[in-house]
């Protein structure tokens, strides 16, 4: 854990930023692919 805190320091603001938005995207998308699998889910069940 400490070893990926250190390696978080290493980068740049940009590459934080990049990894950020990368994680967020990534988040959104996860998010609204299970909201798109319940709401099947519910009108076909």
């Amino acid at each position: 854990m400490f070893d990926g805190i250190e390696l978080k320091s290493e980068k740049t603001p940009k590459d934080n930023f990049f990894t950020i938005l990368l994680l967020s995207v990534g988040l959104f998308a996860g998010g609204m692919f299970v909201i798109a699998r319940l709401t099947a889910i519910y009108l076909c069940g």
